[in-house]
């Protein structure tokens, strides 16, 4: 075998990867911009640069890799950037959020992030080890480089693929932020959310759709959440309805420190972190907890311990609610509410159309009744 080709089968396979990767993202800028968001790291503004300008540059630096053109510094810098990756998928991990890493697309919650994390630990493990190969391992004729030095031009080419790159990267996230802004209209919605102001439950296709609007200091929408939940998630479970919970902050006055708010607010950071698995059980702790109107409800480090209890990380919790994060969210999934008519609650829909549960009649019938007329 001619001498140099480990070398240029690492530098092959590291570009294809970072092609591939910057590809399945670049088609996506928003997408890329949440994903980088999940991580919580970045301020907003730094948030929406790296996320309209990294799939091109992960795009541009593997096509360096793969024609050999200043390989030394591609393979630096592809070390560079799988140590931020791999610092970042460390400490997300470290904190408890529960995302996918966005590195091939996508990115966000899920259910399962600590197989999700060791497996792309590895992977940025094994590739990070092959970036350093590359840069320290003797070249290949097989290269772009090698025909330049024989040029005598070959001292060119840092400086030219530095241009190139920062061209790419900052061409690409010019023509984002001319197109789409400068700032992510999902910036302050949870992630995962329907409508920018729903939580879904069950299967996106289901029969029915049930929609719910209420208030975490509602008395009454904690007594139909006791008598309808055990109905409502069968229902669920057999994909005859999906449920969309409308969370609202009417109640701010029944409590002396805006606790409708506050526990909506966290909420939101537990749908955010944890996804609608972790909302669900927060929305049920939070009506098992619920607070006697005109006190002062329950603390924000209370409603942490709740939100661990939901399975989402405390001290992701604790940074979202002290940050205020969706303070904005509430109040505009409140306001939007009031404007759609929604003047009293709790409300449910089927298909648009409010149940009646001011009868005498059982509400377990009422709602099953109303599902099964749904048109």
């Amino acid at each position: 075998m001619q001498r140099g080709w480990p070398h240029v089968a690492l530098r092959v396979l590291l570009g294809a990867v970072w092609v591939w990767a910057g590809l399945l993202k670049i088609t996506d800028p928003l997408g890329s911009v949440r994903a980088v968001r999940a991580y919580r790291i970045l301020p907003e503004p730094l948030v929406v640069v790296v996320g309209y300008g990294l799939p091109a540059l992960e795009i541009a630096l593997g096509l360096l890799l793969l024609v050999g053109f200043a390989t030394r510094l591609a393979a630096v810098l592809s070390a560079l950037l799988l140590v931020v990756f791999i610092t970042g998928i460390s400490w997300a991990w470290a904190r408890g959020l529960r995302i996918e890493c966005g590195c091939f697309g996508g990115g966000g919650f899920t259910d399962d992030p600590t197989a999700g994390y060791v497996l792309d630990l590895v992977r940025d493990v094994a590739l990070l080890a092959g970036s350093v190969l590359v840069a320290l391992l003797p070249d290949s004729a097989w290269s772009l480089d090698h025909r330049l030095r024989g040029r005598h031009r070959g001292g060119l080419a840092p400086a030219v693929a530095v241009l190139l790159l920062v061209l790419v990267a900052g061409g690409t996230t010019t023509v984002h932020v001319q197109r789409l802004g400068s700032a992510d209209p999902a910036a302050d919605v949870p992630q995962g959310t329907v409508g920018r102001f729903g939580i879904p439950r069950g299967a996106p296709d289901a029969l029915r759709r049930v929609t719910v609007f209420e208030d975490f200091q509602c008395p009454f929408c904690r007594q139909l959440e006791e008598v309808l939940g055990d109905t409502i998630t069968g229902y669920v479970e057999d994909q005859s309805i999906r449920v969309v919970y409308r969370p609202v902050a009417f109640l701010d006055t029944a409590s002396t420190t805006r606790y409708s708010s506050r526990a909506t607010e966290a909420a939101a950071c537990v749908q955010d972190l944890g996804g609608p698995a972790a909302y669900l059980a927060m929305h049920g702790l939070l009506f098992a907890h619920q607070p006697a109107e005109g006190g002062a409800g329950l603390s924000d480090e209370q409603l942490v311990r709740l939100a661990g209890r939901a399975g989402a990380s405390e001290s992701a919790t604790r940074a979202c609610l002290a940050d205020d994060r969706y303070v904005d969210w509430v109040a505009a999934a409140t306001d939007h509410a009031s404007r759609q008519g929604v003047t009293a609650i709790p409300l449910m829909l089927v298909d648009g159309r409010p149940i009646d549960f001011t009868g005498d009649d059982d509400p377990v019938a009422v709602f099953e009744r109303a599902v099964s007329a749904a048109p």
